[in-house]
């Protein structure tokens, strides 16, 4: 659930400021690769990843 809402919470900021929903494959593919790299480096650092339990 993290991971989820960390990378909708990305997509807020960019439809609020006016950017457009993609309309083409290439440009959904854009608009997902930054949410998703976003939502990894939250989770990297995120207390319940497991791989941090010992950090």
């Amino acid at each position: 659930m993290a991971r989820t809402l960390a990378h909708e919470r990305y997509h807020l900021p960019e439809l609020r400021d006016g950017l457009p929903c993609p309309r083409t494959r290439v440009e959904e593919d854009l608009f997902e690769d930054r949410a998703c790299a976003f939502e990894q480096d939250r989770w990297d650092s995120h207390p319940l990843n497991p791989a941090n339990a010992n950090k």
